[in-house]
């Protein structure tokens, strides 16, 4: 008699299968890989979208520390912002009994203490030179009214002249 092998009836019960990718998938894949790269690499590679938002939450941080330290410490504390250098938190270490003494102090000057929070300003910003004169209580001094920092593209960092408030 004829002996029958396993292997032999699947082998002719069903065809081999085939191993792969048709055609169809593998443009699919590729449109699909295209349309990805097409939307996402622009905004990997612009990166001064992101190092101007990092820069403006730097410069909002810098003067919550700068309010923070002059009730802190209970003197009067400074934000400098230059064009295209720094931002500068100070502390004017005398206690002045008045404004004016803190204004002819010009924030900047030797006779102040830097509080460690200086930000380079990317290549790509320009900014409206502005100094920032905390009071002891905390209290925005150095305007009249309410201070608005102008970060461009960014949404602007607002300080309440009455609380001292950054916002």
């Amino acid at each position: 008699p004829h002996r029958l092998c396993p292997r032999n009836i699947l082998s002719h019960a069903h065809p081999p299968s085939q191993h792969g990718f048709t055609l169809i998938e593998l443009v699919t894949i590729l449109v699909l890989v295209g349309i990805l790269a097409a939307t996402a690499l622009p905004r990997i590679g612009n990166s001064s979208e992101f190092s101007s938002r990092a820069f403006r939450d730097a410069v909002w941080a810098a003067v919550t520390h700068a309010r923070r330290a002059a009730i802190a410490s209970r003197h009067f504390s400074c934000v400098v912002i230059t064009a295209n250098a720094t931002i500068i938190t100070q502390r004017i270490p005398a206690d002045p009994d008045t404004l004016a003494t803190v204004i002819n102090n010009d924030c900047v000057s030797q006779a102040a203490q830097t509080l460690g929070t200086a930000i380079a300003v990317p290549k790509t910003l320009a900014l409206n030179p502005t100094t920032l004169i905390f009071s002891p209580q905390g209290q925005l001094v150095s305007t009249a009214s309410d201070a608005t920092i102008a970060i461009p593209g960014q949404p602007g960092i607002t300080v309440l002249a009455q609380t001292g408030f950054v916002q």
